[in-house]
């Protein structure tokens, strides 16, 4: 699990937020396209995400695992993994956002764990 700080739980809930608010501006093909591209579960999860409280998404491994998932896809961050790096040092230089990068090495981390 990882644990949210109040500034990496306001990023995720404004990253749920911003991507229903992206979704309710497409139709046809490109709302299509947005919904394979990041995958209905991330956006059903993020639907569900932004009612829950920072309490509940640390405490809660199944929430946790939810927002985990949700802000790594809704955020792009696969593709720091593609071109394998792993820390938040290493994806600074390219995103600007102190709580997108502490958030993917949280993840980062939080995987490693749990494949040892």
């Amino acid at each position: 699990m990882i644990h949210l700080n109040k500034k990496e739980y306001k990023f995720c809930i404004d990253t749920f937020k911003d991507n229903i608010n992206h979704l309710s501006k497409l139709n046809g093909k490109d709302l299509l396209n947005y919904v394979n591209s990041v995958g209905q579960d991330s956006i059903n999860n993020a639907v569900e995400l932004i009612t829950c409280s920072r309490k509940d998404i640390n405490n809660n491994e199944e929430l946790n695992e939810k927002c985990k998932q949700s802000v790594y896809w809704l955020n792009g961050m696969w593709v720091w993994v593609d071109s394998y790096m792993e820390t938040a040092e290493e994806v600074s230089q390219y995103v600007g956002d102190e709580q997108y990068c502490s958030i993917f090495e949280k993840i980062i981390e939080d995987d490693k764990q749990f494949e040892d």
